[in-house]
């Protein structure tokens, strides 16, 4: 049975024979670098975080810390998204929601009616 233990031992070896060429010390490394370099390679393959978060076993939402959105890959799919998405507008012509989407128990959002003299 392999524990993860094991693997990180391996891991540290092969880190004091080569970690010098690299800059990495044994202390540096551990088997949890697969989890959160897994979540990283799901996100950029397009997984969505709930997905990642399932099959990572992740029992809270930290794994967000893990998930570099800075990353390029990331960021060229959005900005190709963004540069193809179609004519559009900054002007707004729907009225904002009543109520913030993420959390509905907080107050309503009011928004000033530039119409309105004041």
């Amino acid at each position: 049975m392999l524990r993860s233990k094991d693997f990180t031992d391996v891991l540290r070896v092969q880190a004091l024979l080569h970690g010098a060429k690299y800059n990495i010390t044994p202390s540096q490394i551990s088997v949890g670098a697969f989890r959160t370099t897994g979540a990283m390679a799901l996100f950029n393959a397009g997984v969505d975080s709930t997905r990642i978060r399932l099959i990572g076993r992740w029992n809270s939402w930290a794994m967000l810390r893990y998930l570099h959105v800075q990353s390029n890959t990331s960021m060229a799919r959005f900005a190709h998204q963004m540069l193809s998405g179609g004519a559009h507008s900054s002007v707004s012509t729907n009225p904002p929601p009543d109520c913030d989407p993420e959390n509905p128990d907080a107050p309503p959002v009011i928004v000033p009616n530039p119409d309105s003299a004041t």
